[in-house]
Parts: structure tokens; C-alpha cells; sequence
């Protein structure tokens, strides 16, 4: 089965479109939407609590 979809609408400052758009190109992808996608996927992430490694031990 199909992952749900929710679609929004955002707006960004020309330089940070130019950003997205660099990215877009220099890793080849389709879209613009995936583009967003996959840089948002990176924030959250990157923003994820991180355990250390030796916790509890």
C-alpha cells in the first residue's frame, strides 16, 4: 500500500531557492518536490536526539 501524501506550500528567499536548486542539480535529482524532500529528510536527521554510544555501559 501507497504512503500517505500531505501537500503544503511554502515560500523561500531567492538565495536560499538558488541553494535548492544547486542541490537539485548536482545530485541529479527529477524535481524540485524531491529535491525539498530529500533536504528536509537530511534536517530531521541531523537534528535527531543523539545516544551515546557507551550509554549505560
Amino acid at each position: 500500500m501507497a504512503t500517505s501524501m500531505v501537500r503544503k506550500l511554502a515560500t523561500f528567499p531567492d538565495e536560499m531557492w538558488k541553494r535548492v536548486d544547486d542541490y537539485r542539480y548536482r545530485n541529479r535529482i527529477a524535481s524540485e518536490t524531491e529535491a525539498v524532500r530529500r533536504l528536509v529528510l537530511k534536517g530531521l536527521e541531523s537534528d535527531a536526539p543523539q545516544v551515546p554510544a557507551h550509554a549505560g555501559a
